[in-house]
């Protein structure tokens, strides 16, 4: 029997796993590349993403990492003989992890906007409220005989208040993670300011006798009317010395009217 054929069938089989081996680095370097490529477009698409669409791209990041790692001993195998394929590898890891840090930032500024709403609807709800409470202080406050209970009443009015105060930080701190938010800040602050100042109004209140109270009523509306005298006064000096001045500046050197009338 002749060894040529057999001969030449095992030269052919080492001629095709040596081809076999030369083409394993250029796969692995394409499918490298193209998960790579991947990855770059779900991180370009995350900063412009809603809450539905950040779970499409963790679904495809998860698909991505997932067919990585599988490709990996391949490409990793590759790049022993590849400076390409290493700066893909590390392209790709350092990626990875900026990607996830992009999809958490992401996830905290939409959790911000569901935060910030529900802290203006409990602002918005507590100012019937705090309508309501200062009626019902203001009414036990008219009554000697009901001062024990005008005083459980305020400690439980500040119980009511810490949703309002939670209300208020909740919101600060979701405008501080997501700056979208910062433009409602000014309402939120009024919202909370107003109803803080009513806290503070009920906590102040104590029986009086109706003379006191008629007396800090006359007092208030003197201080108002002194007030206003005294803006009366500054708006004449005002009017007076702007008068002055259009007088000087008719009659004075330079001016239209540079000699006065005579009679």
């Amino acid at each position: 029997m002749s060894l040529k054929p057999l001969l030449t069938v095992l030269l052919l089989a080492a001629l095709s796993i040596s081809a076999f081996a030369q083409e394993e680095p250029d796969y692995a370097g394409v499918k490298a590349a193209l998960l790579l490529s991947e990855m770059e477009e779900a991180a370009q698409a995350v900063s412009t993403a809603d809450e539905r669409g950040l779970k499409e791209i963790e679904k495809n990041v998860a698909s991505i990492e997932m067919r990585w790692d599988l490709a990996y001993q391949d490409i990793q195998t590759a790049a022993m003989t590849s400076g390409d394929l290493v700066e893909t590898m590390s392209s790709f890891d350092r990626l990875r992890a900026d990607l996830a840090d992009s999809i958490a930032l992401c996830k905290n500024k939409i959790a911000a906007v569901g935060t910030f709403e529900e802290s203006r609807r409990v602002l918005a709800e507590s100012a019937p409220l705090y309508d309501s409470l200062y009626k019902t202080a203001f009414e036990l406050s008219l009554v000697k005989k009901l001062a024990p209970v005008l005083e459980k009443f305020k400690v439980q009015e500040q119980l009511k208040f810490q949703p309002v105060q939670a209300a208020y930080d909740n919101a600060a701190a979701a405008a501080g993670i997501n700056p979208a938010l910062e433009a409602g800040m000014p309402e939120v602050e009024e919202q909370y300011i107003a109803l803080k100042d009513k806290s503070e109004e009920i906590q102040k209140m104590t029986f009086k006798p109706f003379v006191e109270r008629a007396k800090d009523y006359l007092l208030s509306i003197g201080a108002v009317a002194i007030l206003l005298m005294y803006l009366n006064v500054l708006k004449s000096k005002w009017a007076a010395a702007k008068q002055l001045k259009e007088q000087a500046k008719k009659y004075g050197p330079g001016g239209k009217d540079r000699f006065y009338p005579t009679i």
